[in-house]
């Protein structure tokens, strides 16, 4: 998961969680670099909270965290976001998936998990340089979604948004 020692700089960065025990995660600098991405297994509801407390306290202050889904996972990203002052948005997927991913990508899960992995290893290569070995759907969702929390909170204009998704 996320470490201190990818935060190389103390101006804010975007998070975003796919939500789930086998979460998927991207992090994007003020830049729009994305600095890294992934997939983490806790296992458990309780290891969760100290997941949620090293990944947010290693994040500068001023930082945001967009986290997708409603459970009650949720809880343990919202108390950290609050104590280590991140901005914090929850959001759904339909949210993003309407401005990544095409009407017929969108039209059952598995077409819109399938889409986003394409994408994504698009995304990713364009954005870190590096290209994507092995991407699980959950992390390949949360690069998108921290791309389009990037327009959200202003860092990113809608005309380069448009222009990184195109394939």
């Amino acid at each position: 998961m996320l470490s201190s020692q990818a935060i190389t700089s103390s101006s804010p960065h975007l998070l975003s969680i796919d939500l789930g025990l086998r979460f998927g995660w991207s992090c994007y600098d003020s830049e729009y670099k994305l600095i890294g991405y992934g997939s983490h297994h806790c296992g458990q509801a309780n290891k969760l909270q100290t997941i949620a407390y090293k990944a947010l306290k290693s994040l500068p202050t001023g930082s945001h965290l967009i986290v997708e889904g409603n459970s009650e996972l949720y809880k343990h990203w919202q108390k950290n976001a609050q104590k280590h002052q991140i901005n914090l948005r929850q959001i759904y997927a339909e949210q993003w998936r309407k401005d990544c991913l095409s009407l017929k990508e969108q039209s059952d899960a598995k077409s819109a998990k399938e889409a986003a992995i394409k994408l994504a290893k698009h995304l990713i290569k364009r954005q870190s340089g590096q290209g994507a070995h092995s991407l699980r759907h959950d992390a390949a969702e949360a690069c998108l979604m921290g791309w389009w929390g990037l327009v959200q909170i202003g860092w990113l204009s809608e005309a380069e948004f448009k222009q990184a998704l195109k394939i």
